[in-house]
């Protein structure tokens, strides 16, 4: 969902860089696209995960490009 709206958000690279780099090297097990180089390492939440998830969710909302206009508003 998030890859969606990324272009709304300014710096959404930035701010999911540290997630991308915790993910990396793990497959989805639903959609097996390629081997895993670690497969049987468990996923350890950190802080550094943590705080750029919190990141991520409070960027989301509030891009201000994702508000409902208001009918009559001078612009």
């Amino acid at each position: 969902m998030y890859n969606f709206y990324r272009r709304f958000i300014p710096k959404a690279a930035h701010i999911l860089a540290p997630l991308i780099k915790f993910l990396e090297g793990h497959t989805n097990k639903k959609k097996p696209s390629r081997p895993s180089k670690n497969p049987q390492t468990p996923l350890e939440w950190t802080e550094e995960a943590e705080n750029s998830f919190t990141a991520a969710k409070t960027a989301s909302a509030d891009a201000t490009l994702l508000k409902h206009p208001i009918p009559g508003a001078t612009f």
